[in-house]
C-alpha cells in the first residue's frame, strides 16, 4: 500500500488542479474531469467539508452548463455529464435543487434523441442506448422514469431473435479494433461488456432485479443469455472460454471490457436476478478463467480498470461479496498482488487503449483514478456505489 499511497498522493494534486485549469478541459465521465470528480467524491469521508472537492464541483457544473455540444454517449458525452451530476447530487444532497432543472432538460433531450435515432444508433454501454439506460435507471430511482421507459422500448425493438436466443447487432459504422466492414458488411455480434451484448445483459438483469417491466424483460434476458452461452468455445487449459466476436474461433483477452471475467460478471448478475443456480455456475466458470490464465496468458499489461488488473480485481471482489466463494478469494488474491506489482513498477501511469507509452491519465476508465477507486473499494474505504457506470 505504501507504493499506492505515493502514486495516489502525486495524482491527487493533478485532479485538484483541474478546477482552476484555464480554457477547455475534457469534462467527460470516462476520461476527463467528470470521472476524476467522481473519484474525489467517493473517496472523501466528508464531501461537504472538503473545500477542494466543493470547488471542483462548482467548476465542473459551470463547465457543463457552458458546454454547447451534445453527444449522447455515457462515457464521452452529455449522458455522462448528467450521470456525474446525478451521482454528485446523491452524494451531496444539498446541491440537488440547483441541478435538477438541468437534469430534467437532459432527460428530455435524450428522449428526443431516442425518438429520432433509436432505430440506428449504437446499442452499447460506452456510446449507445445501454449507457443511456445506466443513467436513466438512476433517474428512475429518483422518480423520473420517462427516459428509462423509452430506452426499454428501443432496446426491445432492436433485439434480433434467432434460433439460439436474442442478440443485438453491431453495425459496421461502429466497428472498433479487430473488425472489418469489408469482411463483415452486415455487422457482427460483440461479446464485450463495453461494446457488446454482455452489457445489455447486465442492464436487463438490473431492470429485472428492480422489477421494472419484468414480465416483458425477464423473457428477453433469458433469451439473450441463451444466445451468449451458445458463443462459448471448447475450453483449453490456461485460456479463456469466450471469443471477442461471436463466431470467432480464438479466445479473447481478459479484461473488464472484453473476455471471460466481464462475461462472467454479466452471467452472475443475471443468475441472481433470475434466481438460477445453473447460471451462477456458468458465471463462476467464466470468472475463474482469470485465475487459470494468469498474467502470462491474460493480455493484462497495466493496472487500469478497462483493460488491466484493477478491473479484474474489482469484478472478482464484487462477485465474492455477492456470492462468497473461496475460489473467488484465491483468484482475487492473485490479481490483487499483480495489481500492486504493476503500481510499484508504473506508479500512476497506465497504457492507452490502442497502445503506446505509459502516461498518467486523469479519467477513471483507463487512468489512475479508476485504479484508486478499485483499491479503495476492495479495502472498504470508498463511500457509496461509485461503479454503476461500469455496470458493476
Amino acid at each position: 500500500m505504501e507504493t499506492f499511497n505515493a502514486a495516489r498522493s502525486s495524482f491527487d494534486g493533478l485532479v485538484d488542479g483541474l478546477a482552476s485549469e484555464p480554457g477547455d478541459v475534457d469534462i467527460s465521465l470516462a476520461s476527463g474531469m467528470g470521472g476524476a470528480l467522481l473519484y474525489r467524491l467517493f473517496v472523501a469521508s466528508d464531501a461537504q467539508a472538503d473545500q477542494g472537492l466543493m470547488h471542483g464541483l462548482a467548476s465542473y457544473f459551470k463547465r457543463v452548463a457552458n458546454s454547447r455540444s451534445f453527444t449522447a454517449g455515457l462515457y464521452g458525452g452529455t449522458t455522462g455529464c448528467a450521470f456525474t451530476i446525478e451521482m454528485c447530487a446523491r452524494r451531496v444532497p444539498e446541491i440537488r435543487p440547483g441541478v435538477e432543472k438541468y437534469l430534467d432538460t437532459v432527460d428530455g433531450m435524450l428522449i428526443d434523441y431516442l425518438d429520432s435515432y433509436g432505430h440506428r444508433m449504437h446499442f452499447d454501454l460506452v456510446s449507445g442506448f445501454v449507457g443511456m439506460g445506466v443513467y436513466a435507471l438512476l433517474r428512475t430511482e429518483h422518480g423520473r422514469p420517462d427516459l428509462m421507459m423509452r430506452v426499454i422500448d428501443v432496446l426491445q425493438s432492436r433485439a434480433e431473435h434467432v434460433d439460439v436466443g436474442a442478440t443485438w447487432r453491431t453495425s459496421p459504422t461502429f466497428y472498433g479494433m479487430g473488425s472489418s466492414a469489408e469482411k463483415e458488411p452486415l455487422g457482427n455480434f460483440n461479446l464485450g461488456v463495453a461494446h457488446g451484448v454482455p452489457g445489455v445483459i447486465c442492464l436487463l438483469a438490473e431492470l429485472v432485479d428492480q422489477k421494472v417491466r419484468v414480465d416483458e424483460l425477464r423473457p428477453l434476458l433469458q433469451a439473450s443469455i441463451h444466445w451468449l452461452l451458445s458463443s462459448k468455445l471448447r475450453r483449453a487449459t490456461g485460456r479463456t472460454q469466450y471469443p471477442h466476436i461471436y463466431g470467432e474461433s480464438s479466445p479473447s483477452r481478459l479484461a473488464w471490457c472484453y473476455g471471460d471475467v466481464g462475461i462472467g460478471w454479466a452471467l452472475l448478475k443475471a443468475g441472481l436476478a433470475l434466481d438460477s443456480p445453473e447460471l451462477l455456475a456458468e458465471a463462476k466458470s467464466a470468472l475463474l478463467s482469470s485465475f487459470d490464465a494468469t498474467a502470462l496468458y491474460s493480455g493484462v499489461k497495466d493496472s487500469s480498470l478497462c483493460h488491466g488488473s484493477a478491473g479484474l480485481c474489482l469484478m472478482l471482489h464484487r462477485a465474492n461479496r455477492l456470492v462468497p466463494d473461496p475460489d473467488f478469494e484465491e483468484a482475487l488474491r492473485y490479481w490483487y498482488d499483480e495489481l500492486h506489482i504493476q503500481i510499484a513498477r508504473d506508479g500512476n501511469k497506465t497504457l492507452p487503449e490502442r497502445g503506446g507509452d505509459m502516461v498518467t491519465r486523469i479519467g477513471p476508465l483507463s487512468g489512475f483514478s479508476g485504479v484508486a477507486l478499485a483499491i479503495h473499494d476492495m479495502e472498504g474505504t470508498v463511500v457509496g456505489d461509485w461503479s454503476r457506470w461500469l455496470l458493476i
